[in-house]
């Protein structure tokens, strides 16, 4: 589903239908730096009300998810530029 979505265009939607209760956005970056990837994920899911903005523990969660996918698209090297 997450490729499905990363991989659409903005006007397209996607084939598979959202499940029900699930929440997504899209968003872009500049720059192959991890941290400002990091960054720029982290405003685009509180801008668009995907997780709660005075909760710490879903940034802290986001964080994490975010981190294991640059582990997994890096192979390891979570160094990008």
């Amino acid at each position: 589903m997450a490729m499905l979505l990363a991989l659409a265009d903005e006007n397209e939607s996607p084939v598979l239908s959202i499940p029900k209760g699930w929440k997504y956005c899209t968003g872009k970056v500049g720059s192959m730096n991890s941290q400002k990837v990091v960054a720029a994920m982290e405003t685009a899911a509180k801008s668009n009300q995907v997780i709660e903005t005075d909760v710490y523990r879903e940034t802290h969660a986001l964080y994490h998810a975010i981190m294991e996918a640059l582990y997994g698209v890096t192979r390891g090297q979570i160094q990008l530029a």
